[in-house]
């Protein structure tokens, strides 16, 4: 597969398209129900945990993730509804599906010859097909009835049809005592095709016939991988960075990865040493008071390093989530050891986490920070960043934590979910409900990164202890467990509504509207129908957030029309016309 490189892919294509624009402010997120699985025989330590959820188009949501046997050697059995799932070895991976009414249709089991496997990661196409990918130990990874067989496998990717039946897996070796960890995947919205990121040490990790390179001194948190593979199951391509250094700690970590409208992928996480990506260089010095410092990078769709920024101040962190927005910036958070600059722009006082928004080109954004520590982010369809993370105060003392303006207290292990807008401003906070009667601190339960379907509702999943835990009209008690283990608990689905700002649902209409010149570069634009309209038309431009914020119209009987850019801030912008809508880059 050919990528054309993503400097010269033509800037002034617009992408036009017909909508339903519905109003653009925020509005109090609820929760709505969730789901859960269940113990056929419980009382044992057996644990089982979400850790991906993706939607469809219809509104059914698929969780990943493992089951984990408990100390004893008891297989952990979950029930999926109907479909009971048993791990071997010390884990088994799940894939399930629930429909939009919350019921698990069905559940297909991972498994490896070896010590066992997890699913780490799923996404959905527009046909509902899932596609699942993780991390396996042996020479044979078994999802459902479908087998990859290696000479020691280190990473598995599958496809499932919408019904849960197997269409095809592959893997990526590595040799024994190799270590790797899959932590971000998605969905090529131009070609189709999966791009995967992560990290891998101490061995080589193979992907067909890409074998790369040995990081320095086989650290287990070695290098970074960035991966492509055909949607029809074969590996396009696999690409390394290894980081350079004398010091033993040297050591690059991707904590995620996201692939953007154009089929780019950025990555984030943390770096200790010096690392090239492509004419790009990082370095973190020896002997700076930083165990690490956090980065971002960003991989063209023709596998090229277009930039990599970090923080400019020796502070320590790790970026812990990126994701993109529809029209190509970065959104990353993470937490912080310490004071940090992004583009010389101090991060809140007293902050442990920061979230900012970065430029198709590279360059830092205004910076929101909180007192909490943040895990998981997805972009809304208006550009904000949905955002969650961890509350850890403990059962019985409440702890109060900020978001800018914004604060609340909260006792418990639990979560929380925040937006934030592209300007670094905090619209709402909202800690997960706690709890029940009988809270211990063994009670708890943490979300992953978010998946945000169509109406601006966010899908929530993790593992949970304890109960009764009240999700809107969903009442859910935990599995009993060893409340000295770590194990036990069940998976845990959360459904939030309005969670995040929705622009409303497009359907591709390309030269519907086209505005001229685009990208703009000077006080004036044209825009033309592609027939005269039948009445007059009004037109509106709208910001990045959804914000109207210039007007005019189309005379009836005229193909097109003026609209003053003036004034406007660099960025990319809406263009609606009746029921149509273009994009617009102004420079």
């Amino acid at each position: 597969m050919l990528y054309p490189p993503f400097a010269m892919r033509p800037l002034y294509l617009s992408l036009c398209f017909s909508v339903f624009l519905s109003a653009a402010h925020a509005q109090a997120p609820v929760w709505q129900g969730g789901a859960q699985t269940t113990h056929p025989a419980p009382g044992d330590d057996t644990g089982a945990q979400g850790h991906s959820v993706a939607t469809d188009n219809a509104g059914n949501t698929y969780v990943g993730g493992a089951l984990t046997t408990g100390s004893g050697g008891t297989p952990a059995s979950r029930a999926f509804g109907n479909t009971i799932v048993s791990s071997t070895g010390q884990r088994s991976g799940f894939v399930a599906k629930l429909s939009a009414a919350r019921q698990w249709e069905w559940a297909v089991r991972v498994s490896s010859n070896g010590t066992g496997a997890t699913v780490d990661q799923v996404v959905t196409d527009a046909a509902g097909n899932v596609y699942l990918a993780g991390v396996a130990d042996g020479t044979i990874v078994t999802v459902g009835t479908s087998r990859y067989v290696s000479p020691q496998a280190g990473l598995f990717l599958a496809r499932l049809n919408p019904a849960g039946q197997v269409q095809w897996v592959i893997g990526a070796d590595m040799p024994a005592g190799g270590r790797v960890a899959l932590t971000g995947m998605g969905l090529d919205p131009q070609t189709g095709n999966l791009a995967l990121g992560g990290t891998y040490g101490r061995e080589q990790l193979r992907f067909g016939g890409t074998t790369l390179p040995l990081p320095f001194q086989q650290q287990a948190e070695g290098a970074l991988f960035v991966a492509r593979a055909h949607g029809g199951g074969s590996w396009l391509s696999a690409l390394a960075v290894v980081p350079a250094g004398t010091d033993s700690n040297t050591y690059l970590s991707v904590q995620d990865a996201a692939v953007g409208p154009q089929g780019e992928v950025a990555v984030g996480g943390a770096l200790r040493g010096t690392a090239a990506f492509g004419i790009n260089t990082l370095t973190i010095p020896a002997g700076s008071p930083a165990s690490s410092r956090f980065f971002v990078a960003l991989l063209t769709p023709a596998n090229t390093w277009e930039w990599a920024i970090s923080s400019s101040a020796a502070s320590g962190g790790r970026v812990r989530s990126v994701a993109f927005d529809r029209p190509g910036n970065v959104w990353a958070t993470g937490t912080l050891d310490g004071p940090a600059q992004l583009d010389g722009t101090p991060l809140p006082a007293g902050a442990a986490s920061f979230v900012s928004r970065i430029t198709p080109a590279g360059l830092w954004g205004p910076a929101a920070g909180t007192t909490a520590s943040t895990t998981g982010l997805v972009a809304d369809a208006a550009g904000n960043g949905i955002v969650v993370g961890d509350l850890t105060s403990g059962a019985t003392s409440a702890a109060t934590y900020s978001f800018g303006s914004l604060s609340f207290a909260a006792t418990g292990n639990r979560s929380f979910v925040a937006r934030v807008t592209p300007a670094g401003q905090w619209q709402y906070a909202l800690p997960a409900p706690a709890i029940g009667a009988g809270t211990t601190v063994a009670s708890q339960y943490f979300f992953r990164k978010p998946a945000l379907g169509s109406s601006g509702e966010a899908y929530l999943t993790g593992d949970f202890r304890g109960g009764p835990l009240l999700l809107g009209n969903s009442s859910l008690t935990a599995s009993s467990y060893a409340a000295s283990s770590p194990l036990g608990g069940d998976v845990l689905l959360a459904r939030l509504a309005q969670a995040g700002a929705v622009l409303g649902t497009r359907q591709a209409q390309h030269g519907a509207l086209t505005a001229f010149p685009n990208p703009v570069t000077g006080p004036l634009i044209t825009l033309r129908l592609p027939a005269p309209a039948p009445t007059v038309l009004p037109v509106t431009l709208y910001d990045s957030t959804g914000r109207a914020i210039r007007q005019g119209s189309v005379a009836a009987g005229q193909p097109e029309a003026t609209l003053s850019t003036a004034g406007l801030p660099a960025g990319l912008y809406l263009l609606r016309c009746g029921s149509s809508l273009c994009q617009l880059q102004i420079e």
